[in-house]
């Protein structure tokens, strides 16, 4: 195959596709991106057995063929090539697998590989379609995936995301078993067919990695997979057939605690005694008073830190105990000034949501009882 084209849209398209590469593997050739050229349009491919990711974009096509090459090698040498003297790049693979690799001064010959070895991708079309509104989409990834990214898990870990749609209304949730996090929005006005299914939670924070937020996500759902594209870039997933919590039974219905919190200075607070809880697992101690919040940890080996705060607590005074890393990961994704906090008792969920009319984001958060 040999092709030119501009070298920026070929950096751009490596960049998208090496997102699927794995960071470590047992076949070597999945560290590879897989190229197609056909009447003038490349595509590139790359996959980690749980998610593929593709770019297609039109090239000024001299010979029509196929390769495999080093996915992350390819990336740095087009990274290094930005500041050649010409705006394009020539890529140009021999018999024998060799790249050939030129923009003006740059030169590079790469070792690539029998394009057959790579694992075969096949065309998918699901029976379900539909699309969302990108920015939307990308803003409910980040709100529900924030319990599974970098989480310490509870007894049961969770790596999926449940996708519901019901009645025009489109609701995201994810759990560690700990912790639960709700994105609902009502979508009346755009055909939306009902969904029901689990799809891995890092199939989606790698979609909103890659999806722009200024255009339509089209969805193409089968029961197995799941393929999301935007403009020239699609990413497919296999999705889960595991049960998925009745999350509605978790919810609580009431709370005898009820009190609103300045986001800013709650949030800094917490991060005033989080350095002295992290020998003991982010665990912290919120004294709930009628006019005052206080905030505290205490560790044997570094002290112990406290911070106060004026708040209007409804209900009687509590002492309770939270994981504060969880507690700054819903802080994370929140842009109120202010958030509602619902609690009852040291074995009941606390409710965490935005202070807005009409929220539709809940955050659910078990104290710590140990």
């Amino acid at each position: 195959m040999e092709f030119s084209c501009a070298k920026t849209d070929l950096l751009g398209a490596t960049q998208i596709v090496s997102r699927g590469i794995p960071s470590t593997t047992a076949e070597p050739m999945l560290l590879n991106v897989f190229a197609t050229l056909a009447d003038g349009c490349l595509t590139l491919l790359a996959t980690d057995n749980r998610i593929t990711i593709q770019n297609r974009f039109q090239v000024q096509q001299a010979r029509p063929g196929r390769m495999a090459v080093s996915g992350h090698l390819l990336l740095e040498v087009l990274q290094a090539i930005q500041t050649s003297r010409s705006d394009s790049v020539t890529l140009d693979c021999q018999s024998g697998w060799k790249v050939s690799l030129v923009s003006a001064d740059a030169r590079y010959s790469l070792s690539g590989f029998d394009p057959d070895d790579f694992p075969i991708v096949p065309a998918f079309e699901g029976q379900t379609q539909f699309s969302l509104p990108g920015d939307l989409l990308k803003e409910m990834i980040r709100k529900v995936v924030v319990v599974t990214s970098g989480s310490m898990g509870g007894m049961q870990t969770y790596e999926e995301v449940l996708f519901e749609a019901k009645d025009g209304e489109l609701t995201l949730v994810a759990t560690d078993s700990v912790r639960l996090a709700i994105r609902s929005e009502s979508l009346e006005g755009r055909s939306l067919p009902e969904l029901n299914f689990l799809i891995p939670s890092h199939a989606l924070i790698e979609a909103s990695r890659i999806l722009k937020g200024d255009e339509e996500i089209n969805w193409d759902v089968s029961e197995d997979q799941a393929a999301i594209r935007s403009g020239t870039t699609e990413l497919r997933a296999r999705l889960s057939d595991k049960t998925f919590p009745n999350f509605r039974m978790i919810l609580p219905k009431s709370q005898s605690r009820n009190l609103r919190v300045n986001t800013r200075e709650f949030r800094d607070s917490l991060k005033g005694v989080i350095p002295l809880a992290r020998e003991i697992k982010d665990k912290v101690y919120i004294e709930f008073e009628s006019d005052r919040l206080i905030i505290s940890s205490t560790s044997i080996e570094l002290g112990e830190a406290r911070r106060e705060m004026e708040v209007s607590l409804e209900g009687e005074p509590i002492k309770l105990a939270f994981n504060g890393k969880y507690l700054l990961d819903f802080l994370s994704v929140i842009d109120t000034e202010t958030f509602r906090w619902g609690m009852t008792s040291a074995t009941y969920p606390a409710t965490l949501t935005p202070d807005s009319d009409g929220s539709t984001y809940t955050y659910i958060l078990m104290p710590i009882t140990h």
